[in-house]
């Protein structure tokens, strides 16, 4: 089955590690998943998802976001399997799926969120100071998640001090 994203600022291969299939509570076993930047495709071996005649089933995709700090916060992704290039195939022993489902079946936007729980510096400030004059280049901060990806969203007053001889 391939699902492809349809729209969203997320750039997958940058931020999604895995992902899975469940049927209800149940997890589907799939030979893996391959991941590109335009969709997510699973292979599901014979036997590990059966669907009855005449009948339909709800699956579930859940990801699981890389730990490498690529993770950009506010990315969004919206999943969508094709109404025609679904790439559903059944069983040679099934009855075998619609060409056309009849329509696509479009997820909701989902948003990455990062929250940040330490504070670091992004951009270094100037090697040389003078002084009684600002810096050439001050130093920039950011808060970061475990994983160091940046909050976005978070801001607030920081004061820097100076523990040495400067």
């Amino acid at each position: 089955i391939k699902i492809k994203k349809s729209s969203g600022t997320v750039v997958l291969t940058n931020t999604i590690q895995d992902a899975l299939l469940f049927d209800g509570a149940t997890p589907i076993t799939t030979s893996g998943c391959v991941i590109t930047d335009a969709d997510i495709t699973f292979t599901i071996s014979s036997a590990n998802l059966n669907i009855a005649d005449n009948s339909n089933k709800d699956i579930t995709m859940k990801v699981y976001l890389k730990s490498t700090g690529t993770v950009v916060d506010n990315s969004t992704m919206v999943f969508q399997v094709s109404q025609t290039s679904h790439g559903c195939v059944a069983d040679m022993s099934g009855s075998g799926f619609a060409t056309d489902l009849g329509a696509a079946v479009t997820s909701n936007t989902f948003t990455v969120r990062v929250t940040g729980t330490k504070i670091g510096i992004t951009t270094q400030p100037s090697a040389n100071a003078i002084t009684n004059t600002n810096l050439s280049q001050p130093p920039v901060f950011a808060y970061h998640d475990a994983n160091g990806n940046t909050d976005a969203d978070m801001s607030g007053t920081y004061t820097v001090s100076n523990s040495g001889a400067i």
